[in-house]
């Protein structure tokens, strides 16, 4: 298993100067990650960060593990089948001819208001299919995530699997964290979608009392979480890892804090130190 470090959370500091790109990249390099996720969208608004974001990995030698690419692929209409279709088959050549990246993860696809999740799930995992086989001729995977902010839509291991039974060539993105949103213990579902795993990203969530906090993250039956330091939450990590490991799996483990970067180079040697 290789370690990665998703990029997104640490935007903002990125852009305030481009040493604090260099020193983070360095640090994670040196705690054992050897790959970034990136996002689609900030080569656009901050092109200057993004471009020292993408030289300086390159120059340390640390690849593109994953690009994260938030578009909505549930369309109403030809026009909008068309203009989804085109925009994503763009990105995934941009995944590989511009980041030579290897697996593209399609995110943030949300149905319409009045549109039936089971109708939506059907359209957006024939999209993904579509997706799949146009970016098999650019040798890239492409994998949709338990997404948490949409827990309802694609988010618990029943509606990611009825979703990708449209995409059979299509994988998941297996988040630790987003599984407890939706009410899955990510360790007891792990067996039922280990075979549809394309990428891994870590990420840990603590559950806690309704007013511990000002603004817990609320699952659907009403549990309240707020991030954790890795290994201190309820996502199982070290026993996921376990599991993944045991079953050969050979990609990416795509560390995800939003509690800073130092968290998330604590959590980059956490995972090499369980990966081994």
């Amino acid at each position: 298993m290789k370690i990665s470090v998703m990029t997104f959370p640490f935007h903002n500091l990125f852009a305030a100067d481009d040493k604090n790109i260099v020193d983070f990249l360095q640090k994670i390099q040196a705690a054992g990650a050897t790959g970034i996720e990136t996002m689609f969208g900030w080569e656009t608004k901050a092109p200057a960060s993004w471009k020292c974001l993408c030289d300086t990995a390159k120059s340390l030698g640390i690849q593109q593990a994953c690009y994260d690419v938030g578009i909505n692929l549930i369309y109403t209409s030809r026009e909008e089948y068309s203009d989804i279709s085109a925009r994503a088959k763009n990105q995934i050549v941009f995944c590989r001819e511009t980041l030579d990246c290897g697996v593209a993860m399609f995110y943030n696809s949300r149905p319409p208001e009045g549109m039936p999740y089971p109708e939506g799930r059907k359209i957006f995992g024939e999209m993904m299919n579509e997706l799949s086989e146009y970016a098999a001729s650019y040798n890239v995977k492409i994998c949709t995530e338990d997404f948490d902010p949409k827990p309802d839509f694609v988010c618990s291991a029943d509606t990611c699997l009825e979703a990708l039974s449209y995409a059979p060539n299509a994988g998941l993105a297996f988040d630790t964290g987003n599984f407890l949103i939706a009410d899955d213990n990510p360790k007891d579902i792990y067996p039922r979608v280990k075979d549809r795993i394309f990428h891994v990203h870590v990420k840990e969530k603590k559950e806690v009392a309704p007013d511990a906090v000002e603004k817990p993250q609320k699952s659907l039956a009403g549990k309240c979480y707020v991030s954790a330091p890795f290994g201190e939450g309820n996502a199982n990590i070290a026993d996921c890892v376990a599991m993944l490991k045991t079953d050969g799996y050979q990609g990416w483990l795509s560390v995800e804090s939003f509690l800073g970067p130092e968290d998330a180079i604590r959590g980059t040697a956490f995972l090499a130190k369980l990966s081994k």
